[in-house]
């Protein structure tokens, strides 16, 4: 998972996954996974289920269960589960012969509860996808079906309209298995009443859903194969069950098609990032000019060195290497004497090629992503010039 982690990084975004941060950060979380595996196993653990608990849904629904069997430290697998290593693992307990985590209120609850035997359906269900590394099961029991039917009559239009019943009797349980490299792979099985429902439900339900996910704006603007997806996730009829079963090729596929998304989402983040520094830095810029009788700092590390803000706000993610990620032209006049300061540029992004365009902050203190070359070089006075280099 590690690898694969790794390599699709790597895809992604080349610059984040060749920079130090990246490869420190990795390493040293690569490094304190594996340790805990390793103990997780020496102290004889061997399975470890997380549970999203549906009459939990609003608060805390999320808890951990590791099964101890024969030969288990159950006090050394209970230490390890209360590291932090795990989301929502506030508070452990050893409970009916099994180490669980979670909220307090979850575990409170479960202390009173008497073990029972396993519904068959949840055997089923992991039965399916047990040649799997990674499974995932969901199961609607007769209560939650109850609660939905009554809650939610008639099913949103977005998942196809209709009794809510499409939904219920069409999904009496689902299962989800994954592998990891070298070959990946992926299957789903949702078990329906019977073939009907699962007809029922791929077509008003999944079908649905998945168009209207793929259509919504943002989604289309992240996912360049949006249309192509929603014909590779549709799951086939087989018998009373949905069925689907994607390959390494369909999954690499499926990944590629993200890579650009990722990318554009990455760059997009380090741009606003990046503008909330320009903002901070025009802050310092205007403290220091009322310290110094309106006189604009000589350069940026006069703020630093004035403590007016940190150097961490002088690095720009999308020039980390550079100590100064940004070009600061100090005016010439008083900041209560500069005329037109909306349209004079006081902090603008290091760049040496123009790519997405750059980020400014002007002397009034808005700041705007230009995307337009021409003007930028027209506000800096130099109509010709294309890039500006990074000092």
């Amino acid at each position: 998972t590690a690898t694969t982690f790794e390599q699709f990084t790597h895809q992604a975004d080349p610059e984040w996954a060749a920079s130090e941060e990246f490869r420190s950060a990795f390493q040293a979380g690569k490094q304190v996974a594996s340790q805990w595996i390793a103990d997780f196993q020496a102290a004889g653990g061997r399975e470890m289920y997380m549970i999203l608990s549906l009459r939990h849904l609003s608060d805390e629904p999320f808890f951990w269960v590791v099964p101890l069997p024969e030969g288990a430290d159950a006090e050394a697998i209970q230490q390890l589960m209360s590291q932090g290593a795990l989301p929502v693992a506030e508070t452990t307990a050893i409970l009916h012969n099994a180490v669980v985590a979670g909220p307090e209120q979850i575990l409170q609850q479960l202390q009173d509860i008497e073990p029972s035997v396993t519904p068959p359906s949840l055997e089923e269900a992991f039965a399916t996808v047990s040649d799997s590394a990674v499974q995932f099961v969901f199961i609607l029991n007769d209560d939650n079906r109850r609660i939905i039917e009554e809650m939610l009559p008639e099913l949103p239009p977005h998942l196809g309209g209709g009794p809510s019943t499409n939904f219920t009797q069409g999904c009496l349980w689902a299962a989800m298995g994954l592998n990891t490299p070298p070959e990946m792979s992926a299957k789903i099985v949702i078990q329906s009443r019977d073939a009907q429902a699962a007809e029922i439900l791929r077509d008003t339900v999944v079908v649905n859903a998945l168009q209207t996910v793929c259509q919504n704006k943002q989604i289309r603007e992240f996912l360049s194969n949006a249309d192509e997806l929603v014909e590779t996730l549709t799951p086939t009829v087989s018998g009373d069950r949905l069925l689907l079963e994607l390959d390494h090729q369909q999954i690499q596929e499926i990944l590629t098609g993200l890579l650009p998304s990722i990318h554009r989402a990455r760059q997009k983040a380090k741009r606003a990032i990046s503008m909330r520094n320009i903002r901070i830095i025009h802050m310092g810029i205007m403290l220091y000019a009322e310290d110094h009788d309106g006189t604009y700092p000589p350069n940026l590390q006069a703020l630093v060195d004035s403590e007016f803000l940190s150097a961490r706000s002088l690095i720009n993610p999308l020039q980390p290497d550079l100590p100064i990620g940004y070009v600061y032209l100090p005016p010439q006049n008083k900041a209560q004497q500069i005329k037109s300061p909306s349209q004079v540029i006081l902090v603008y992004e290091a760049h040496t090629e123009w790519g997405e365009g750059v980020v400014v902050g002007y002397a009034d203190g808005h700041v705007e992503h230009l995307t337009d070359p021409e003007r930028f070089n027209n506000l800096l006075g130099k109509p010709k010039a294309t890039t500006q280099p990074a000092p």
